[in-house]
């Protein structure tokens, strides 16, 4: 394992206020029956904060099959987020189809009001080595494990002073 330290990837001001408010708009939306979920703010959260955390370039297609970003040396980046009270819980980040067609998996951890608790960068190798079956296809699991594998590299947020 390696950690990357206390890299600077948290929100600004103003896109934490903005969704802040969001969110709470989202909440009412939700309780009227209106929408069921947040799946793809959460996403675009997520690519916003990896992409200026690891100075990467987002994919010029909104929705692209392989891989979400690029860094300068022409590496790319898979993203995917979630939603968690903490680290102590479980989650899964899952896959369609077997993961090909990027170099490295991101995946990140937010609050539920948009906060970066953990990102973590894992070789492509190394997700497809750790995925196993589920009846949508593969899923990579979070645990606390992962934090502790030599295969990967840490990204923790600091808090702005």
């Amino acid at each position: 394992m390696s950690d990357a330290g206390t890299e600077t990837f948290w929100l600004t001001p103003e896109e934490r206020t903005a969704l802040q408010n969001y969110r709470a708009a989202r909440r009412a939306l939700e309780s009227l029956g209106l929408i069921r979920s947040d799946r793809s703010t959460v996403g675009e959260v997520a690519e916003r904060i990896v992409c200026r955390a690891m100075k990467l370039s987002r994919a010029d297609s909104r929705v692209r099959a392989a891989y979400d970003a690029r860094d300068e040396q022409g590496a790319t980046y898979q993203i995917k987020a979630r939603m968690v009270a903490d680290l102590k819980g479980h989650t899964s980040f899952d896959f369609k189809v077997s993961p090909t067609g990027f170099d490295y998996l991101v995946a990140v951890l937010l609050t539920h009001d948009y906060e970066p608790l953990v990102m973590i960068r894992v070789p492509l190798a190394e997700v497809q080595r750790h995925c196993c079956a589920s009846a949508d296809g593969l899923r990579f699991r979070w645990t606390q494990d992962p934090l502790t594998a030599e295969w990967l590299t840490i990204y923790r947020p600091v808090t702005p002073e």
